[in-house]
């Protein structure tokens, strides 16, 4: 998930407008408060989270269209210097990953990267 805030959007009323916006919050005052959402789903995440998942369908189509993204957008260029550069540390993150391999977001200097 994340929020609509300007670190992540820019100017908000610009940010991707013909996208179609899912919002799931367990906090229904926060729903639609920055943009308005085309399908809104407050309440307990776990409850929406399955009443999203009624139709699963083949992924492996839309794996393929990202993946092929991922390769045609690779990261290209090197660090700086010689200290530890943050895009070029998370990209061998990435890639010493399984596909089993679950990965989390948090809160804090990394958003900026």
């Amino acid at each position: 998930g994340a929020r609509f805030d300007d670190r992540v959007t820019g100017k908000l009323d610009e940010f991707a407008p013909h996208a179609r916006v899912v919002h799931l919050d367990g906090d229904p005052g926060e729903v639609s408060k920055l943009r308005k959402a085309d399908c809104p789903v407050p309440g307990e995440i776990k409850t929406s989270l399955n009443f999203l998942h009624v139709r699963p369908g083949d992924s492996e189509p839309w794996i393929a269209v990202t993946m092929k993204r991922k390769a045609d957008l690779a990261f290209t260029y090197d660090a700086p210097g010689e200290f530890v550069y943050a895009p070029a540390f998370l990209k061998k993150l990435s890639d010493a990953r399984t596909p089993d391999t679950v990965i989390t977001c948090d809160v804090g200097q990394h958003q900026m990267w």
